[in-house]
């Protein structure tokens, strides 16, 4: 697919995920090294030599900061890609009315903070490494904008008070990263994905067709997104085709943000 990216040594964090395994068979098509970092393998019958899955989950041997770092000198790197998406206890009662502190701080700690110290991590190492690196992280829509409540209305859905937050917190770490290491030859771009046919994060419900229907009609491409599209923009943004851009929040998201 992109043939710079032959033999590249990749790590995706969190690529077992629903986005994580298609950057996976991506990154396959383009016959590079792949190393995945994640709790569970669901690639276990893929068929290729240069993939290798560690076990490892970010939210809660992040405080392990030496081993993380070990590994990164073992693996080393020249593309990372942070698509994980850790949660903790109470995610689905982070709403409005339901949210406590324990949920707060618990879902807070697991996503936002194990995310943005894994990602410090992964930069300082490519700073060591001195050679010209690429960090691509992961937002949303709702990093940028407001959740559109009206898609939850006569569904089972909530909003979540804190996701958002989360997002927001994540993009702006891009642009703070982006402006600080681009001297050093490393690009930091994040994608923000739109809404995704696939399950509901933290619950074991899959998507109403109602949601579907409401999710659908206010996008301006009048549908969900795939996976596989998501994993389309990751690709460029780790090819040189995109060598020019860092710093950049990559939507998406079918034109979701442009009304």
């Amino acid at each position: 697919m992109y043939k710079d990216l032959n033999n590249k040594r990749v790590l995706i964090i969190g690529g077992s995920g629903l986005i994580g395994s298609e950057i996976v068979n991506k990154f396959r098509d383009s016959n590079s090294y792949i190393f995945n970092f994640d709790i569970n393998n669901n690639h276990t019958k893929i068929n290729y030599s240069k993939y290798e899955f560690i076990k490892f989950d970010i939210s809660t041997n992040i405080n392990l900061a030496s081993n993380f770092s070990k590994k990164l000198k073992i693996i080393k790197p020249e593309i990372v890609i942070n698509c994980s998406y850790p949660i903790s206890t109470g995610w689905s009662k982070c709403n409005f009315d339901d949210i406590n502190l324990s949920y707060l701080q618990g879902n807070i700690n697991a996503h936002l903070v194990s995310y943005l110290w894994s990602s410090i991590l992964v930069l300082r190492y490519l700073k060591k490494s001195k050679s010209k690196s690429n960090l691509i992280l992961f937002g949303s829509t709702y990093g940028l904008r407001g959740q559109d409540l009206r898609i939850y209305k006569g569904t089972k859905m909530r909003e979540n008070a804190i996701y958002s937050a989360i997002k927001g917190g994540i993009i702006n770490f891009t642009r703070q990263a982006a402006s600080y290491y681009g001297s050093k030859n490393i690009r930091v771009n994040c994608v923000c994905p739109g809404g995704l046919y696939g399950h509901i994060k933290g619950s074991k419900s899959s998507q109403s067709i109602k949601f579907l229907k409401q999710y659908s009609e206010r996008t301006p491409l009048k549908r969900l997104g795939y996976a596989s599209e998501i994993a389309d923009g990751v690709m460029f943004l780790s090819s040189e085709k995109s060598s020019y851009i860092t710093g950049n929040i990559f939507e998406i998201d079918g034109g979701w943000t442009s009304i």
